[in-house]
């Protein structure tokens, strides 16, 4: 995933028990905006239900979220292929630890409005090894990068 002929922005990594102690299936995401994203939702809907059966993780820069929860504006474009990862088993593991909180990973230099596009999904098994999921906004005060990073320590 995904195939060459047909490039999507997802990388998949396989972490063998012998490499982690755990076997641990990565997929790493940096979502385009508005309509480009359906592609990406679509493919890690159709591979969920083998994924939610073992170690996974998608993490990256999702360009989605929940409007007005995860930003300032009702600005997403696919929040519902969003919600149906959600409602196929994944675990926004940031959310589940800090239901009410609201923190955001990239702020627009146009309207100044503010965004959580950073998120980990993870698969039930792999979310109980968690043991703290948080942000560092340090490099995007820093202006190293323009996001934030996501920390989960295992």
């Amino acid at each position: 995933m995904p195939e060459p002929h047909n490039p999507l922005h997802l990388l998949e990594a396989y972490f063998s028990k012998e490499a982690l102690g755990f076997e641990l299936s990565l997929i790493a995401v940096h979502f385009p905006q508005k309509k480009a994203q359906i592609p990406l939702f679509e493919a890690l809907k159709k591979d969920s239900a083998s994924l939610l059966k073992m170690n996974a993780l998608i993490i990256g820069d999702m360009n989605c979220g929940i409007p007005l929860i995860d930003s300032d504006s009702k600005s997403f474009y696919a929040t519902n292929y969003y919600q149906d990862l959600l409602y196929a088993g994944w675990i926004d593991s940031w959310r589940s630890r800090a239901p009410e909180a609201r923190e955001f990973t990239w702020t627009s230099n146009r309207t100044e409005n503010r965004f959580r596009y950073d998120q980990i999904l993870a698969s039930p098994m792999m979310d109980e090894r968690f043991k703290t999921v948080i942000y560092d906004h340090t490099p995007r005060e820093n202006k190293t990068s323009d996001h934030s990073l996501i920390i989960a320590e295992i």
